[in-house]
């Protein structure tokens, strides 16, 4: 235990040092990760088919619902 206050202060002031880098590169990591699982351009490049599957069955759907009957003829 011989060190002395500075010795000890400047090990503190690395470990902050390397804890606010970890920080600053996890912040970065997370907004990245975020910032792709909201837009929309990268979630089709993912997805592609999926997405093209689920427009095609709610434009099917759409038109089933939005479709008038044929009137019926009697002969």
């Amino acid at each position: 235990m011989g060190e002395s206050a500075d010795e000890l202060k400047q090990q503190v002031d690395e470990a902050r040092g390397r804890l606010a880098q970890d920080l600053n590169s996890l912040e970065y990591h997370v907004k990245s990760q975020v910032r792709n699982t909201f837009d929309w351009r990268v979630q089709f490049q993912q997805h592609t088919w999926q997405i093209m599957a689920a427009a095609f069955g709610a434009g099917l759907l759409f038109g089933l619902i939005t479709a008038h009957p044929k009137p019926e003829t009697n002969y």
